[in-house]
């Protein structure tokens, strides 16, 4: 847009500290094959002030600068959002480990382990209760 405003920036001789009117003899369609080898920050520094704000009063201009500011606004609300989930989401890993640990230790430590899967090996192996029940003992005596 700044090229179509002032072409005559484009001209590879062009210096913006000389004063006077357009002193190129380069036709603009020429100027405009420059256009491509410099950059926008490159075309802004070669403007006067003058010359900057009269392009930033248009209105094609402030519709391009509102849109890159609201662009750049939410980049940073989106970045703020990536590092919540981040943080959010180790804290839920930590709990979660932390977690299968109580698991682990529950299911490691279970008394009396049994193979409840299989009969036949119940009925070949069948536990021994080393605790006296007090009815069955005095039955036992008797005997």
């Amino acid at each position: 847009a700044i090229a179509e405003f002032y072409p005559e920036i484009l001209d590879p001789n062009f210096n913006s500290k000389k004063k006077g009117g357009d002193d190129s003899e380069k036709p603009i369609a020429e100027l405009l094959s420059y256009a491509s080898s410099y950059t926008t920050e490159q075309l802004l520094a070669r403007l006067s002030k003058a010359q900057i704000q009269n392009v930033n009063s248009q209105e094609s201009i402030k519709q391009l600068n509102a849109q890159a500011r609201w662009s750049t606004n939410k980049l940073l609300q989106l970045r703020m959002r990536i590092d919540m989930l981040s943080s959010e989401r180790e804290r839920l890993v930590a709990l979660d480990q932390e977690e299968r640990q109580k698991v682990m230790y529950k299911y490691k430590h279970v008394e009396k382990f049994r193979r409840q899967q299989s009969p036949l090996w119940n009925s070949l192996h069948p536990t021994t209760d080393y605790e006296m029940n007090i009815e069955e003992l005095e039955n036992a005596l008797r005997q």
